[in-house]
């Protein structure tokens, strides 16, 4: 994983060693681009390619090719008339000759290609935080500080790029193309020091981490340099990072950026780092562009994100996606208790099964986790009367069909505090103003179950069934297909009613693990309520939450800073191959996991059920010398069984997938022999 990357510690080594001698310099100098500016891309021709995907074909196709062999010969045509450097008029003055040459310059307008990579150079770039702290502080103790650049952009664009980034209050940028002085050659330390009135024997030290011009070169030149490691060389090590198209490298190159800024956090995990970066990203930004384009299919641009875990879609979305003159995405507080108990308007057998869904719990916490309490007299002689001890989980079928008869016999003040939750949940809505014409709503998934019950409630709300699709990053083959008789339309991303089943089959191995790296930094929602003045979300704060609250802070945060990073490139073809890279991400980490993976997903729990929830281990733990059988029984409970099974001994691990095998023939077999057997009251 990326922690055994060994640029982070010297960049840091490097970066205090050079503050240390630039307090006694008599001139500070840092080179401009990877080393104060950083770009998004993996490698510098990346733009080009990006760029080549929004030109019209066949320049499309050519067109990075082109570019690259236009500076190529630029350069070999400046170095010819002795000059050290190109600019990008002499690039693209010979890359106009070579496509006139393969007549393919015809209604290409390159001047407003050339004015297009300008711009996506600006949009691009970002600072170094680490280098700019170093920069700002020698700026505020008053030393002499310049910026020394070889690059063929114009001066009024690096300087544009600097000021946007907040690097202030440098002396000068000695820029190779507008001097014709280069580090390259050492030619800019004469220029330089001529030009600043400095002695022969002045004093400069220099930053940047190009071994040949900002290190050799100055270094002949009388220049002290201090060299990061060049990001050809900041590799890492994570199984994780996916190579190919410049997107893809995208995500690792971000990664290595991020790894270097967040060294002296305290709090800094590698591990979870490089998941934020390489999974939780690329799925957030492909899943956002979903979005767009199912709002556009409906001709709406009203997106509303459910709590909580469409949280991080909308922040991929609005940072990424959302046209400029569209309409802000709004944040809608619900959950499946929230939405699915206001719902209940009569005790059916479907509102009977939601009360008594998910992991077995006592009866008193059934009644807890709707806000009924059990203590009150009246609710506890009910209780009483069905459970003898209301504290001990219902596991039986006897028990459960006790429970449904409790449920029934207190049917009038649950159906009261439904009432209640029910008007407050309504007045939320209309703030958010969901029902007021077509929209859609955004959830990780997997039924569709809570826009049903959206839907339904606005039906109450307005006397007729809302208009709203749902967009999901996927949705199970039993999803609700129907609400109220009408056809209740939702998609998938990745997925749609379980098809295709091998990218399904990708984030069933856990579904827990999908739901924790889209989970929301912030606590679930029991209900909403009103007080007179608005309505706000009451918290279900559980300690247990506290590690999945501050991964989530770390996914969000790394999710809007990708986005935002990205948006100047992205397109909707994009939102395709970011399905590619996400399901190639989730297959690494779910279908294939290492020893690490399982050392950092068993410290995590997860919640099941609502309300009042019950948590368990996504992995859980079994001692060592426990063996095949309490192995087995862990792995029948465990979360993620591929993890688990990663956890054990080898021949541990041997022996439980062969009972589990056993155990599965078995569990077959009588299913079989039951359909097998004469229906009660035999043949007429």
């Amino acid at each position: 994983m990326p922690d055994a990357a060994p640029f982070i510690a010297r960049h840091a080594k490097t970066l205090a060693a050079f503050t240390a001698a630039a307090r006694n310099a008599d001139i500070v100098s840092f080179d401009v681009f990877d080393t104060l500016l950083v770009r998004c891309f993996g490698e510098p021709a990346d733009l080009f390619t990006a760029l080549a995907e929004r030109l019209a074909p066949p320049l499309a196709t050519i067109f990075s090719h082109e570019r690259a062999a236009a500076e190529l010969r630029a350069r070999l045509a400046a170095a010819a008339k002795g000059e050290p450097e190109v600019t990008l008029a002499a690039i693209y003055h010979e890359l106009g000759q070579a496509l006139a040459a393969r007549s393919a310059a015809g209604g290409v307008d390159l001047d407003q290609i050339a004015k297009e990579e300008i711009a996506l150079e600006l949009r691009c770039v970002r600072a170094d935080p680490q280098v700019a702290a170093a920069f700002q502080a020698l700026v505020a103790a008053g030393q002499r500080v310049v910026l020394v650049s070889d690059m063929y952009l114009p001066g009024w664009c690096v300087e544009q790029m600097l000021a946007e980034c907040g690097f202030t209050g440098f002396e000068r940028l000695y820029l190779s193309s507008e001097i014709m002085a280069a580090k390259a050659d050492g030619s800019v330390w004469p220029y330089l020091r001529a030009a600043s009135g400095l002695a022969p024997d002045a004093r400069i030290v220099h930053l940047g981490d190009n071994p040949q011009s900002d290190g050799d070169a100055a270094r002949a030149a009388g220049v002290m340099p201090f060299l990061l490691t060049p990001p050809g060389e900041r590799r890492l090590g994570s199984r994780l990072i996916q190579r190919g198209h410049w997107l893809t490298d995208v995500f690792a190159s971000l990664l290595r950026q991020d790894l270097v800024a967040r060294r002296d956090d305290p709090d800094f995990d590698p591990y979870w780092l490089a998941i934020a970066h390489l999974v939780v990203a690329p799925a957030a930004l492909g899943m956002a562009g979903h979005v767009g384009r199912v709002a556009r299919a409906h001709g709406t641009d009203r997106v509303f994100f459910l709590a909580r875990d469409g949280l991080i879609f909308q922040k991929a979305y609005e940072a990424a996606w959302r046209p400029a003159d569209a309409v802000a995405s709004r944040y809608v507080w619900c959950s499946r208790r929230c939405v699915n108990f206001a719902n209940i308007a009569t005790l059916d057998d479907t509102a009977l099964e939601f009360l008594g869904s998910g992991a077995p719990i006592s009866p008193n916490a059934y009644l807890r986790r709707i806000d009924l309490d059990p203590a009150d007299p009246s609710i506890q002689a009910v209780v009483t009367k069905f459970f003898a001890d209301p504290h001990k989980p219902v596991h039986t079928a006897d028990g459960r069909a006790a429970l449904r008869a409790m449920f029934t016999a207190l049917a009038e003040p649950i159906l009261a505090q439904a009432a209640v939750e029910r008007a407050a949940l309504l007045a939320h809505l209309d703030d958010v103003a969901l029902y007021d014409g077509s929209g859609v709503v955004v959830d990780l998934g997997w039924h569709g179950s809570l826009q049903r019950s959206l839907m339904l409630l606005g039906r109450s709300r307005t006397g007729v069934l809302p208009p709203l699709v749902g967009a999901y990053l996927g949705t199970f083959e039993r999803r609700v297909q129907t609400v109220a008789g009408a056809k209740l339309e939702a998609s998938g991303w990745l997925f749609a009613d379980g098809l295709p089943r091998d990218s399904m089959a990708r984030f069933t191995r856990s579904v827990e693990i999908t739901e924790l790296l889209f989970s929301a930094p912030e606590p679930g929602i029991r209900c909403v309520r009103s007080d007179g003045h608005g309505t706000a979300p009451v918290r279900i704060e559980e300690p247990q939450e506290a590690d999945r609250l501050r991964l989530a802070a770390l996914f969000h945060d790394v999710t809007a800073s990708t986005a935002a990073a990205l948006r100047p490139v992205l397109l909707d073809a994009h939102v395709d191959a970011l399905a590619s890279i996400t399901l190639r991400g989730f297959e690494t980490l779910l279908g294939a996991p290492t020893p690490e993976d399982v050392r950092h997903f068993q410290g995590v729990t997860h919640a099941e059920g609502f309300g009042v929830a019950h948590y368990r281990p996504i992995i859980p733990t079994v001692p060592a010398a426990s063996g095949a059988k309490a192995a087995l029984d862990a792995l029948n409970d465990s979360f993620w069984r591929r993890g688990f099974l990663r956890s054990l001994a080898p021949s541990v691990r041997a022996r439980t997938i062969l009972l589990s095998v056993v155990q599965a023939e078995v569990r077959r077999l009588r299913r079989v022999a039951t359909r097998a057997l004469p229906r009660r009251g035999g043949l007429a």
